[in-house]
């Protein structure tokens, strides 16, 4: 009985029916000929397709899922929506209209995606899956949602900064300002070539007028038209859409081998070597692609200005991404009390 049950369910898997659950963005239904499937529920759908855009603009799981929360939008079966939860319809290959058995995708599903491919391996790149880091004695573990990131990277330049010197990232963090014979001292975000990253403490800054500074030119910038004109060229489109080819194939690679192992044609340790292969070359693909500023027609450069105040972290850290590649902080002048822009160099994209 097992093994019927198992076969009617690769079987059903193989045809593109859509399993029992149901996913958020979709109802069960029937097509023209009576055949089970999956239709778009517009409401929700309408929900995903806006998260996704603003997941790829940078804002953070927990402000999406609190917007929708906040347009009384709950999830499949009537729950509140969670960061985990916005995450999961936002990955699931079950909106870009794949079918999944056994977690791998075996094909296109009969239903229609409410995101596009391209769309879909972009919200994947940026959240699916655990990365890896590598510590100093050269051994790497996953970083899963489970490790608290803290309270790094308040600062729209951390991990944009680098010493002018060593050449190291340089880090936000918090540096005690002595306040003369009248008042006390008082603590103010810096920006610092830490040891803990690599530096030697050969650079700093106090952070939030150096990020003004970087802010204003940026904007200065975009009222040329010259500028305005060298990005708006899209550099990366050939290099993202062959990237989003590569990802869809490795998920057609994985069924093959799913189903070359279940046949006997690959043993155990095989299987395994060829599924690690996969994996090393889908986390490079993704970081990659995460890497590459979202099309320029991503930014509303009028509407930008305006925001710029109210935007959250996450947002400018993205809007700073898109036009920026780095930022170079150049030693101090000796005895000069202010921020020096002159030590900010910009490298634009």
């Amino acid at each position: 009985m097992k093994a019927r049950v198992n076969d009617r369910l690769a079987d059903n898997a193989a045809r593109g029916l859509p399993p029992g659950s149901r996913p958020f963005g979709y109802a069960h239904g029937v097509t023209a000929d009576g055949v089970r499937t999956y239709v778009i529920v517009p409401e929700q759908a309408d929900a995903i397709r806006w998260a996704a855009d603003r997941v790829l603009a940078g804002w953070s799981l927990a402000s999406v899922a609190a917007a929708l929360a906040g347009r009384g939008i709950k999830g499949a079966h009537g729950g509140d929506l969670t960061a985990s939860s916005v995450r999961g319809m936002l990955t699931s290959p079950t909106v870009a209209g794949k079918r999944v058995h056994r977690g791998q995708v075996t094909g296109d599903g009969n239903w229609p995606p409410i995101l596009g491919e391209a769309t879909w391996q972009a919200c994947r790149a940026r959240l699916g899956g655990p990365r890896r880091v590598t510590r100093a004695d050269g051994k790497d573990y996953p970083v899963t949602p489970a490790h608290n990131p803290g309270t790094g990277r308040r600062y729209a330049l951390t991990g944009l900064a680098y010493c002018g010197v060593c050449g190291a990232v340089m880090t936000g963090s918090v540096k005690q300002i002595r306040g003369g014979a009248r008042r006390g001292g008082r603590d103010v975000p810096y920006l610092l070539c830490h040891p803990s990253k690599g530096g030697r403490a050969c650079t700093g800054i106090m952070l939030e007028p150096a990020e003004q500074h970087v802010a204003d030119t940026l904007f200065a910038e975009l009222d040329k038209p010259a500028f305005l004109d060298a990005i708006a060229e899209d550099t990366h489109a050939t290099r993202r859409e062959e990237i989003t080819t590569s990802l869809s194939a490795i998920d057609g690679q994985r069924a093959d081998l799913a189903r070359m192992w279940a046949a006997g044609d690959l043993t155990a340790a095989e299987w395994q070597a060829a599924r690690t292969g996969l994996d090393t070359r889908e986390r490079g693909l993704r970081a990659e692609l995460d890497a590459k500023a979202p099309p320029p027609a991503r930014a509303d450069i009028a509407g930008a200005r305006a925001a710029w105040p109210l935007m959250t972290l996450g947002e400018r850290r993205e809007f700073l991404r898109l036009f920026i590649s780095r930022v170079v902080i150049l030693p101090a002048t000796p005895g000069l009390q202010r921020v020096d822009p002159a030590r900010v160099e910009i490298t634009w994209r």
